[in-house]
């Protein structure tokens, strides 16, 4: 289930110009990662920040 809704949302960001990151594709999630099947613990949000801030920190500034 997961993975047809990152196909899709990668799908519609190409066909809307905006910019998307795919995050399912750019890090090694783990179970501890998620405390259910959508919301990150700490750790998760961690990567998600630290992968978010080195993917957007040129188009900030």
């Amino acid at each position: 289930m997961q993975l047809l809704y990152n196909e899709t949302m990668m799908t519609t960001c190409r066909d809307v110009p905006t910019i998307c990151i795919d995050l399912a594709s750019a890090i090694k999630f783990v179970s501890e990662d998620f405390s259910d099947l959508l919301h990150t613990t700490a750790s998760g949000s961690r990567k998600i920040g630290e992968l978010l801030a080195d993917r957007l920190k040129d188009l900030i500034r």
